[in-house]
Parts: C-alpha cells; structure tokens; sequence
C-alpha cells in the first residue's frame, strides 16, 4: 500500500484546542477520546498544534465565570483548560452523542 499524499496546505501557527466533554473520568477511555484523536492527528499532520482538555477530571465549579474563586468558591480548576480554549483560533467541543449514532461535533470560532 503506498504512503499517504502529503497534505496540500500547511497551517503551522494555527492552534485548535480540543474540548472533550465525555462523561468517563480517566483512565476509563471512551469513543469521545478516540475520535478527538483522529481529528487532532489530521489537524497535526497538517502543521496545526492541537491540544485537549478532559472537564470530568478536574474539581471545576459551575458559574458563569471563568474563575469562580473570585466569587465565594473554595476551588475551580476551570482556568487551567480555559486558557489554550480560549486564545485557540478554532475550538473543538466533542461529546457523547444519542444512543450510538455518534457524537455530536460543534465547532466555533473565537469572537
């Protein structure tokens, strides 16, 4: 079997951080890391720098703020992912979709 064509176009500089919103704390894997994984690996092999965020993990209060210490919580670990997310020049949010059709894929640019 020959080896793939080299991608036509290079976007080195450009960065797409990957939200993963799966509903398994690790290590249990899930189809939702799988496929950030094929995406991430199209999008590296085009020169893209990608990374990934897991919000199940870490102790992340809920509020509309990005640091919810700042408004009477003892602790939020949302400002660690929040941050690549945020300066990315796309966003990637996967999450586990209905039944097993699959996930549902949203894509955003940041305004």
């Amino acid at each position: 079997m020959a080896a793939p064509a080299a991608p036509p176009y290079r976007y080195d500089g450009l960065s797409a951080p990957h939200l993963n919103r799966t509903l398994k704390r690790s290590p249990e894997a899930g189809n939702t890391e799988g496929l950030i994984g094929r995406g991430r690996s199209v999008m590296e092999a085009q020169g893209v720098t990608t990374s990934s965020a897991r919000p199940v993990d870490p102790d992340i209060a809920t509020g509309v703020w990005p640091d919810t210490t700042e408004h009477g919580w003892t602790s939020d670990a949302w400002p660690e992912p929040y941050g690549p997310i945020r300066v990315g020049d796309t966003r990637h949010e996967r999450e586990p979709g209905p039944g097993l059709a699959g996930p549902d894929l949203e894509e955003h640019d940041d305004d």
